[in-house]
């Protein structure tokens, strides 16, 4: 009975260790599927948002020069100055989160001080909130720019938190991503309403 159970404890320790290894294994192989996943996403993200500011460019050229009107050259001027500027500002912002790796525990803190403690959320959504408000004075339908009122609206202290507060690197890079992308497509489609006049 005494050898029985020192054999079974024996191949009890031999599992354990095992499936210990063959976890780190497994969670290498995962880790490395995940990254892999990741730059895939990646690179499909930046064809999308290079395709979008390329477009937003176009549509800003062929506006002005279509038109006539001094107040709209301005204010689209304004509107393209102002989410170019935004645009590099989060694409600093995106660069500064992929050098962060998002596995470690501690950049989720990192994360937390720098968008809600050191100022950099509320510098990244007055930026978001200016152009929005810019791209509803050059929209020209109602409704064009009623929602774009609502998008602007939703930048709030809450939303900020709501973002902010539990991220990962990664996470972050993928909100910014989305709001920056929704930011110059919304830019594109206010100038786009005076190519159609």
């Amino acid at each position: 009975m005494n050898s029985n159970f020192k054999m079974n404890r024996r191949i009890l320790i031999v599992l354990a260790i095992s499936t210990t290894l063959f976890a780190c294994d497994f969670s290498k192989q995962l880790k490395v599927k995940a990254d892999n996943d990741i730059k895939t996403v990646k690179v499909a993200m930046d064809s999308d948002m290079s395709n979008a500011k390329t477009e937003f460019s176009k549509l800003y050229k062929q506006a002005v020069q279509q038109s006539k009107d001094s107040v709209f050259s301005t204010n689209a001027g304004d509107l393209y100055s102002s989410i170019t500027k935004t645009s590099a500002y989060i694409d600093s912002l995106r660069i500064e989160m992929d050098n962060l790796d998002y596995m470690d525990p501690k950049n989720m803190e990192l994360v937390q001080r720098m968008f809600l403690y050191k100022g950099i959320g509320d510098s990244v959504f007055n930026k978001i909130i200016r152009s929005y408000s810019l791209a509803t004075q050059v929209a020209l339908a109602d409704s064009s720019k009623s929602r774009l009122i609502k998008v602007q609206e939703g930048f709030t202290r809450d939303k900020k938190i709501l973002f902010f507060e539990v991220q990962t690197p990664l996470g972050v890079n993928m909100l910014l991503y989305g709001i920056e992308l929704d930011l110059i497509r919304d830019g594109s489609s206010s100038l786009y309403e005076h190519l159609r006049i």
